[in-house]
């Protein structure tokens, strides 16, 4: 683990953020013996894993990127016959770009309260995980992606000490996501697949109080 880093964010004496970058491998298991239709059954779990988090941070923008694997082993044994049961799950990779910051317009004769405008941002927004299932010949994919662009919302600002301040209304607010979600289920004795992809894009230059929902711009629904 690499050590901490502290960074200055926004103007000087309001706030400063810290980030480090993480790493870790993880694997267990168990066994247990039970009875199943008069005979005795042995069901073994294994799972194992591993993670990796790394992040950079300027005075404006912090970055972030994460990947994860995990994979789970089922085994059940019962004489001489047994069945495998596989589920692997990929995380490949977060990643997102966030924007924090204060512009001034006016303070009390150079000091607190301060009034301005705040604006918080996300761009190069990627989330996505698949999981992968195995068994009896039957193999289920699943693969689950989020984007997301040009997102900021700007508001009132005032400041009241240098660790303190209080938003007020929202002057400006944009978005943009998309949401696909593919599934497939393929039989390896025939090679038949079946399925379907769902895809949804929303978003608007000028979203809209109260709520500033995102519209939705696009969706469709395609079976395999």
């Amino acid at each position: 683990m690499s050590p901490v880093t502290t960074v200055q964010v926004g103007i000087p004496g309001v706030s400063q953020q810290a980030y480090f970058n993480q790493s870790m491998d993880y694997s267990y298991s168990s066994t247990s013996v039970f009875r199943m239709d008069g005979k005795i059954a042995i069901a073994t779990d294994s799972a194992s894993g591993s993670f990796i988090n790394n992040q950079s941070l300027t005075p404006i923008w912090e970055n972030l990127t994460q990947s994860e694997e995990m994979q789970f082993v089922s085994t059940v044994s019962v004489g001489h016959q047994s069945s495998i049961s596989v589920v692997q799950y990929n995380f490949p990779p977060l990643r997102m770009d966030t924007l924090f910051e204060i512009q001034i317009t006016k303070t009390t004769n150079g000091g607190y309260p301060m009034y301005g405008f705040a604006t918080f941002g996300l761009t190069n927004l990627l989330q996505s995980w698949e999981q992968v299932s195995v068994s009896n010949g039957i193999v289920t994919t699943i693969n689950n992606t989020v984007t997301s662009n040009d997102s900021f919302v700007t508001s009132q600002l005032e400041l009241i000490s240098p660790t303190a301040g209080l938003l007020g209304a929202v002057s400006h607010a944009s978005g943009f996501t998309s949401k696909d979600l593919k599934v497939s289920v393929r039989s390896v004795s025939s090679g038949i697949v079946s399925g379907y992809e769902h895809e949804i894009v929303a978003g608007s230059n000028n979203l809209y109080g109260p709520d500033y929902i995102q519209p939705i711009l696009y969706e469709r629904l395609i079976f395999l």
